[in-house]
């Protein structure tokens, strides 16, 4: 066996760090949903969360040939729906990882580049960091901006 981490294991590990926010969030203020964390369309915690879990919606679906919503599409108007967002794009992309096969070349959509021929393994390993990426990006708005403005415990 090859050393390393599998995308089960990795979107295990997703799935649990998905967990501890709705929890760690169910227990702050509002405001805490609304500290800064980008620009634009990820301006904060709350709307970086719905990008991060939106496009594994949307990559998810794409992996399984569903069509693909756009963020217009779906509504998370509070942290329920929210989460149940992120389980819905979670699922989609664990059962990607047990049922297709990843090799498969299929044509991928691009915004700047047209339509590329690549493998749903690359679409899956897309999803796997731009997830952690962006949910990086999410503690220290928390506990840089949080702590100091409303004073809550992290972790």
């Amino acid at each position: 066996m090859e050393p390393g981490i599998s995308f089960r294991e990795l979107l295990g590990w997703i799935g649990s760090e998905t967990t501890r926010y709705e929890r760690w969030f169910a227990t702050q203020p509002a405001a805490a949903w609304t500290v800064p964390a980008g620009e634009d369309r990820v301006a904060t915690v709350r709307d970086l969360l719905f990008h991060t879990y939106f496009v594994d919606l949307r990559l998810g679906r794409y992996l399984h040939g569903e069509p693909v919503p756009s963020p217009t599409d779906i509504s998370a108007p509070d942290a329920a729906a929210l989460f149940a967002l992120a389980r819905a794009g979670q699922g989609l992309l664990a059962n990607a990882v047990a049922t297709i096969d990843l090799d498969q070349m299929i044509g991928y959509q691009t915004k700047a580049h047209g339509v590329l021929r690549i493998s749903r393994r690359k679409i899956l390993a897309h999803s796997v960091t731009h997830h952690i990426r962006h949910t990086a990006q999410v503690a220290p708005c928390c506990a840089s901006t949080v702590l100091r403005l409303i004073g809550c415990m992290i972790c």
